[in-house]
């Protein structure tokens, strides 16, 4: 099952979507990245020079350092704390952190000379950035810790992303949307051209397409273009031949006909002669009809389509049936009902119906019906005959050329009738109906 788009635009506006998505974020992503290791450089670099002012002033106390709450942490500083090694706090800024120390007795222990971590302050549990070292002063060590809330930080970023991913999302929608207009706009030529080559037919013969500005669909025009002309000369060769064949092998056929007509006349040779030219002159008959069959079947397909003209196909039916009856059996009788018209050739049309209606009257028992009606936009002739129906191997073939359906025909009737419903825009079909014969529809487009 196919999944993705059958047009080349859709397809190429995918993988425009896919890639321009995929830019997006690598983009959003290094922003994001950018901003974050930014800031953080940035709080690194107040904290460290925070740092540096309150080890000095630790440095210029008095020895020993005791007790709480020294005046050793410079006015300025808002978020300090000085610890011994025993986790005592000897001054903090604001005095809230007098009592809750910013690092615990496993961070103490293990302090490097430089030590950074985020975890929440005390005691409101805002997330901070912390930055603490140990000082030797005097015979002791101090742990000086200085911080910096990161709440406010977090929430611009995550508004940052928020932003970031809404913009990006908007840019993406356009890009897409921008993409498939220019698409659009780059492929109007090539709709252009199949709307010509739809339009283009036998009986509008002579028209070219027309050639684009750009090299590439310029090159393809003047291909298609080419190619059209081949396919004209093709068709101008074929009628040709036609009408040579339809000449050359009438006159012949029709000359052995007289001459046995006139053999059969004479007589007086015997009864195997006159049985013999009897013969000869049914071959001549079939071989005549086969001829003919064949010449209407090639050009019924390499013809011009046929005209648009209304055609009344129960007046149609009437002839063929009219026709019918004058050659074929007495017991049989064929009758017409009901009416409709259609859009096409009427000779052609009235061919089609002589052809299907002649077939049902040779493997009828006594009755043949015509109906002429129209159906969903379609007018349908429909031929009904009580014989033994078609067999099951003529259904599956037919019509095929040389097909044959009954005694006597050339195999060519019915698939001279399928070129011409094709030809007018319609359909052909076959089926037998249990103990009441065969039944052939004709469908052909009311308008077209």
């Amino acid at each position: 099952m196919r999944l993705g788009p059958r047009t080349l635009r859709g397809r190429l506006v995918i993988i425009f979507a896919v890639l321009t998505v995929a830019l997006s974020g690598l983009v959003a992503g290094f922003v994001l990245l950018r901003y974050h290791s930014d800031v953080n450089a940035q709080l690194d670099a107040n904290l460290e020079t925070r740092l540096q002012d309150v080890i000095t002033e630790v440095r210029r106390a008095p020895r020993p350092v005791t007790g709480r709450d020294l005046p050793i942490l410079p006015s300025g500083e808002v978020f300090a704390q000085i610890l011994d090694v025993h986790q005592n706090i000897l001054a903090a800024s604001p005095r809230d952190l007098l009592d809750h120390p910013l690092l615990g007795p496993q961070d103490v222990r293990s302090l490097a000379p430089r030590h950074t971590v985020e975890r929440p302050e005390p005691p409101r549990g805002d997330p901070a950035r912390l930055l603490a070292e140990s000082v030797p002063v005097g015979s002791q060590h101090l742990v000086v810790v200085v911080g910096t809330s990161i709440g406010p930080l977090e929430a611009a970023e995550r508004q940052l992303e928020r932003a970031v991913g809404i913009t990006l999302a908007i840019l993406a929608v356009l890009v897409i949307t921008a993409g498939w207009v220019v698409l659009g706009a780059a492929l109007r030529p090539v709709r252009a051209m199949v709307a010509e080559a739809a339009d283009y037919s036998v009986r509008r013969r002579g028209g070219r397409l027309s050639v684009p500005g750009s090299a590439e669909l310029a090159e393809l025009a003047r291909g298609l273009n080419a190619l059209i002309e081949r396919i004209d000369e093709s068709i101008d060769h074929e009628r040709a031949f036609l009408d040579d064949a339809s000449h050359e092998l009438r006159t012949p056929i029709a000359i052995a006909r007289g001459e046995l007509e006139l053999a059969a006349l004479q007589g007086g040779e015997g009864l195997a002669v006159d049985a013999a030219v009897q013969s000869a002159l049914e071959e001549i008959e079939h071989l005549e009809r086969l001829a003919v069959n064949l010449l209407v079947l090639a050009r019924s397909r390499a013809s011009e389509p046929p005209a648009d003209r209304p055609v009344d196909l129960r007046e149609v039916a009437s002839r063929a049936v009219e026709a019918v009856s004058r050659t074929c059996r007495d017991d049989v009788e064929i009758v017409v009902s009901g009416e409709g018209t259609a859009t096409g050739d009427e000779m052609a049309l009235e061919r089609a119906v002589v052809n299907i209606v002649e077939n049902a009257a040779r493997n009828a028992h006594h009755r043949v019906e015509v109906v002429v009606q129209s159906v969903n936009g379609d007018t349908r002739v429909e031929v009904r005959d009580d014989g033994p129906g078609f067999p099951p191997a003529v259904l599956e073939q037919a019509p095929g050329r040389f097909v044959h359906t009954s005694p006597g025909g050339t195999g060519l009737g019915l698939a001279i009738v399928d070129a011409i419903a094709a030809a007018h825009g319609g359909h052909l079909s076959l089926r037998s109906v249990d103990g009441a014969g065969a039944e052939v529809v004709l469908e052909i487009p009311v308008t077209r």
